[in-house]
């Protein structure tokens, strides 16, 4: 599979679980907190694939009215990212060396990176899911294999 398609899933997931949180302006400040947390990491790991400063803390909230552009922007940057190691001669495995957010720096593959971001925010979607069902609402199916099969709208 390929790391583009995941962008794509990854961006209409996170959509989809947006749609729920304004349908239903939810103001649970967990949800808020993880979901914009989500969309900082997708942007703090653009910047650091660019060579550019963070333009956003990783846990810095925003109002949910910016994060359908803030989404569209990590993820539309991200694959302009993709499309251009594809390109290259290391392409996905070229490394990359950063400073985490506890200052310690690391070197990672761009395949590794891509994986991080896509397993990452999965991991929180699922967790905004639990926090949405616990306010009596039914989370959009955002696993893979939904969206495959075209049940992630």
């Amino acid at each position: 599979m390929q790391l583009g398609t995941l962008l794509t899933f990854t961006y209409e997931a996170n959509n989809a679980l947006l749609d729920v949180i304004t349908a239903h302006a939810v103001q649970d400040p967990e949800v808020h907190r993880l979901f914009s947390h989500v969309l900082n990491a997708q942007l703090r790991w653009l910047h650091r694939l660019r060579g550019e400063e963070a333009s956003v803390g990783i846990w810095e909230d925003h109002d949910p009215a910016e994060w359908r552009d803030l989404n569209k922007t990590g993820i539309e940057g991200l694959r302009s990212v993709l499309d251009e190691a594809k390109q290259e001669p290391d392409g996905l495995d070229r490394i990359i060396t950063y400073t985490a957010g506890n200052g310690k720096t690391y070197a990672s593959s761009l395949e590794e990176v891509f994986t991080q971001l896509i397993t990452h925010g999965a991991h929180h979607r699922g967790q905004i899911a639990m926090r949405l069902k616990g306010h009596g609402l039914t989370p959009p199916p955002t696993d893979y294999i939904f969206w495959s099969r075209k049940e992630v709208v």
